[in-house]
């Protein structure tokens, strides 16, 4: 179990490095950015499938924070349904 904890804490301290290393989500948008950031670690749509780009969560916390929050269940309260029935009458 110890060395298990010692090998996940270096994983962790590698996580963290890694996303202080990261470009801001909005950087992605640059025009100068995007071209470079596809050449090294491209984002393909999963298209063509013998070619696939890392998982958008991958490259940023807060795009893994959003997927994780738009797949968690909603609590069904009056103001979730009331808020589900004005979105559907927006679209």
């Amino acid at each position: 179990m110890d060395s298990l904890n010692k090998r996940f804490e270096q994983f962790t301290m590698l996580v963290r490095q890694l996303q202080n290393d990261l470009l801001a989500p909005s950087n992605f948008a640059q025009p100068s950015v995007w071209p470079e950031a596809q050449e090294g670690a491209p984002i393909l749509c999963l298209r063509p499938s013998d070619a696939r780009g890392f998982p958008l969560a991958t490259l940023h916390h807060v795009f893994r924070c959003f997927q994780y929050e738009m797949s968690r269940a909603l609590v069904m309260t009056a103001e979730t349904v009331a808020v589900q029935i004005a979105a559907s009458e927006l679209c």
